[in-house]
């Protein structure tokens, strides 16, 4: 899994949560927006341990995705993204860090692979159910061959915690 990477978050306010970010490119990551909020610190935590700052290159709130810059990304390789969008019943990982718990990897299937979400936001989403919790957004959606085929932005479930939708 040197293509996700943990990142600890800590807000203006100096409040502290967790999140992860996919390798993109060399030195750029990619992360849920909401995670990436303007004026907050973002450190990486590299699957060796090693800690990194990054930087917002830039965000998008209504897609709900940023770009993170890291200097010194050794030891990391870009995803491997997939070339064609999943299926229903197809066999899906999410890897986060859900409540902390970093590199988490939890498993289920596609319910649906392009699924309305919410009112304000006119992209279709990968509604799946692995477990995701606070701490998994930015994390990578992976096929059974180890693809990208998404990026962990939401659950739904109005408690922010794992109630089977993901």
């Amino acid at each position: 899994a040197r293509s996700v990477v943990s990142l600890d978050v800590e807000d203006a306010s100096g409040a502290r949560s967790f999140g992860a970010a996919i390798v993109l490119a060399p030195g750029r990551l990619v992360t849920a927006a909401h995670v990436a909020q303007p004026g907050a610190r973002l450190t990486a935590i590299l699957p060796d341990g090693a800690r990194r700052e990054t930087g917002l290159v830039g965000a998008d709130e209504v897609s709900d995705v940023a770009v993170l810059a890291i200097e010194d990304a050794s030891g990391l390789a870009p995803a491997r993204f997939a070339s064609a969008p999943p299926r229903i019943g197809e066999r899906v990982a999410a890897i986060g860090d859900p409540l902390g718990y970093r590199g988490t990897i939890t498993e289920g299937v596609v319910s649906a692979p392009a699924r309305a979400y919410g009112a304000t936001n006119p992209y279709d989403h990968i509604q799946h159910d692995a477990a995701l919790n606070p701490g998994s957004s930015g994390g990578a959606l992976l096929n059974a061959a180890g693809e990208v085929i998404g990026m962990n932005v939401a659950i739904a479930d109005g408690s922010r915690r794992h109630v089977g939708i993901g």
